[in-house]
């Protein structure tokens, strides 16, 4: 069985709108364990996620575990829960990272969704 990455690839059909990141614009890479593994691409409000995870961004939001990561973008783990406990940390630009997070949780485009995990990754 082929592993399956939980991100989308970007294709216009996968972008979705997010109302509470209008105004936002930015990239932010997703780190599991020390690997990068996607780019969250936000441009006021169209939020699009793309596997070239060594494209450039401007903050960078690293987690232990792909489980805490899903959590995080389905809107199931709070992520400042999640940094108090040390299971997310940000870099670069904290500020337009944290607001990202925070309003994907306001309107997460992933919480519908069954993500798929990467199995021996």
């Amino acid at each position: 069985m082929e592993n399956q990455s939980p991100f989308r690839q970007n294709k216009p059909e996968n972008m979705e709108f997010v109302p509470s990141l209008k105004g936002l614009v930015g990239r932010l890479r997703l780190e599991i364990a020390g690997e990068p593994r996607a780019i969250v691409d936000v441009r006021d409000g169209a939020v699009t996620i793309e596997e070239d995870a060594e494209a450039s961004a401007d903050a960078v939001g690293k987690v232990d575990s792909e489980e805490d990561l899903v959590k995080i973008l389905k809107g199931q783990l709070n992520p400042v829960v999640a940094f108090l406990q040390g299971r997310l940390v940000l870099d670069g630009n904290v500020g337009f990272a944290t607001r990202l997070i925070e309003g994907l949780r306001g309107g997460s485009p992933f919480q519908g969704q069954r993500l798929q995990h990467r199995k021996g990754a």
